[in-house]
């Protein structure tokens, strides 16, 4: 297909060897294709970090089925789930997803278990840590130094 560009990069578990050589193609194809530099460096960065306060305060999911759903008041129901869904829900609604004030979230919980929980969003993290104190969780403005990628025009 002339004046197409396909590009193919594999995601998943890999070897560190094989992500450097993605990399390295990709950052190839950055700036061959779209005349763009990209790398990558450490930076201090303002991020929502998600914490465990207090695991007791979490029971182990009752319910079968796996289930996620928003409801119309903005309300989470998490069915048998791990903490995943919440982290992207907390990231879209206090993180301005995709906006110019973005902010990284950090898992800090460690929490790998499943858990059923119903959890009021709020409008403000003040409320919605009201909320998630009844489950053991927290989240905190707090700066990181971690990766970002640096994409400039050449």
């Amino acid at each position: 297909m002339q004046g197409s560009v396909s590009l193919k990069y594999a995601i998943g578990r890999q070897s560190e060897e094989l992500l450097n050589k993605e990399r390295e193609l990709a950052k190839r194809d950055l700036e061959f294709h779209f005349g763009i530099q990209s790398s990558i460096h450490f930076r201090d960065i303002e991020c929502l970090v998600v914490k465990l306060k207090d695991k007791g305060k979490l029971l182990p999911s009752a319910d079968s089925v796996e289930s996620f759903e928003k409801t119309l008041d903005g309300s989470l129901v998490i069915r048998n789930s791990t903490i995943d869904p919440l982290l992207i829900e907390i990231g879209d609604t206090f993180g301005d997803f995709n906006g110019i004030n973005e902010m990284p979230i950090i898992d800090e919980t460690g929490f790998k278990e499943k858990f059923s929980a119903n959890i009021k969003m709020g409008e403000t993290l003040e409320e919605l840590n009201n909320e998630l104190s009844k489950f053991g969780f927290e989240v905190k403005k707090e700066i990181r130094n971690i990766k970002c990628l640096i994409l400039k025009e050449i």
